[in-house]
């Protein structure tokens, strides 16, 4: 078994990120997760990442996404998303990790406005289209639990129905 740890826990401590690695790899972690966002990372930080992982001897296991757009009602939203999670598909090719973590967030408005059916199967169709990018690069999507009532994926069943 490997114990690993977000990079995000270091960041939010204001700290940078080679300094981060190199603590979690001194805690004794053995793999680490990234939350970056490809399209907000500059190429300096974008190669700083995997290099402070190699050196550490730290595999990167999961690249972290958190996309609620891909169950907004609004089509130019979706697109934007569905884009958007190619990149982060992308990064997790280059950084050679072995899967994308995929948050699809929550429901909106409280389940009143748009029923709930409609954006679950918003979230099924573009992860089936978020699915055939991820095949091509022969990388996994793992998709989060999350333990909030609103949450599309918030208890085991629902993880079940939604990926069969």
């Amino acid at each position: 078994m490997r114990l690993g740890l977000i990079n995000s826990a270091w960041a939010q401590a204001g700290r940078e990120t080679a300094w981060g690695i190199a603590k979690t790899k001194e805690l004794g972690f053995d793999s680490i997760d990234i939350f970056t966002d490809p399209l907000d990372i500059d190429i300096r930080e974008r190669r700083l990442i995997p290099q402070e992982c190699a050196r550490h001897g730290l595999p990167i296991v999961s690249i972290c996404c958190v996309a609620t757009g891909l169950i907004d009602f609004n089509p130019s939203v979706q697109r934007f998303h569905l884009d958007r999670c190619k990149a982060y598909l992308d990064l997790v090719y280059e950084y050679e990790a072995q899967n994308l973590l995929l948050v699809l967030g929550e429901y909106i408005w409280n389940q009143e406005v748009i029923p709930p059916a409609d954006q679950w199967q918003m979230a099924v169709e573009n992860l089936k289209r978020l699915g055939d990018h991820a095949d091509k690069l022969g990388i996994d999507i793992a998709l989060e639990l999350e333990p909030f009532p609103l949450s599309l994926l918030n208890n085991v069943d629902r993880m079940v129905e939604f990926t069969t």
